[in-house]
């Protein structure tokens, strides 16, 4: 196993691709940044721990469809 988490649409359920914990360390990013990650995103970091990874996304953009606004 991986460790990778599967990624899916809120509103079918259709599969997006997948979440992997192994994305930057906390450390990395500017604070800015960290401020906008949602409440509900992947939780696979803990703030109080700079050396702890955010979650690192590989979504199939062939999957998505894109509609003209």
């Amino acid at each position: 196993w991986d460790g990778r988490i599967e990624v899916t649409c809120k509103n079918c359920g259709g599969h997006l691709g997948h979440a992997f914990p192994d994305g930057p360390q906390r450390k990395d990013v500017p604070d800015e940044l960290l401020e906008t990650i949602p409440s509900d995103d992947l939780e696979t970091s803990d703030p109080s721990n700079v050396y702890t990874r955010l979650p690192r996304y590989c979504v199939n953009g062939a999957s998505l469809k894109f509609k003209e606004r």
